[in-house]
This record gives structure tokens, sequence and C-alpha cells, in this order.
């Protein structure tokens, strides 16, 4: 059987993220890509992006409450 597949990018080390290692990304079954990423400007963080603006999901020094 023959699929035919479409790659979006996500997201690069042009602007806001300078590496993505030692990561890999993970993507669900509605084709959201969550990653984490550290950013040119300092500090790391896990985002999610599908095609759309990439989300922050967590940032150095956010602070989690709930725990």
């Amino acid at each position: 059987m023959s699929r035919d597949y479409m790659v979006t990018p996500i997201a690069d080390t042009s602007e806001r993220f300078s590496d993505f290692a030692p990561y890999v990304p993970s993507i669900d079954a509605r084709g959201r890509v969550a990653f984490q990423a550290s950013l040119q400007a300092g500090g790391s963080g896990i985002f999610v992006g599908g095609g759309d603006p990439i989300a922050d999901v967590a940032l150095t020094g956010d602070l989690i409450g709930g725990f």
C-alpha cells in the first residue's frame, strides 16, 4: 500500500531557536510536534507547533504550580 505524506517545517534555527539537541521531537495523531529547543536569546524551553504559530509550553525560569 502506498501513502502520500506532506512534510511541514515546524521550526528552524534562523530566528528564535539556536539548537534542538539532544532531544527528539514527538508528533501526535493531529500532526502537532512537541520539541525542546535552546533559544538564541538564552535559556531553553518546551514548545509545540503544527504549521501554525509555535506555542511555548514551558521556558527556563517559569514557575510551574500545582505540584
